[in-house]
């Protein structure tokens, strides 16, 4: 398993206000009513916002 890969019990699913993402970005997520993201979202964001390249496949 690589540094990108872990099962699900490893993922520890922030909402999404907890996510350091941009205040639209926010103001959408709250707006459409999602409160968690997804085991994929909870995955990947953090990567994403350190600059990182990922594909995923859920």
């Amino acid at each position: 398993m690589n540094q990108l890969e872990s099962s699900p019990a490893e993922v520890k699913a922030p909402t999404f206000a907890e996510l350091p993402l941009a205040d639209k970005v926010q103001e959408a997520i709250v707006k459409s009513g999602y409160e968690s993201p997804s085991e994929i979202q909870a995955a990947v964001i953090p990567h994403l916002l350190e600059g990182r390249d990922v594909i995923g496949q859920a």
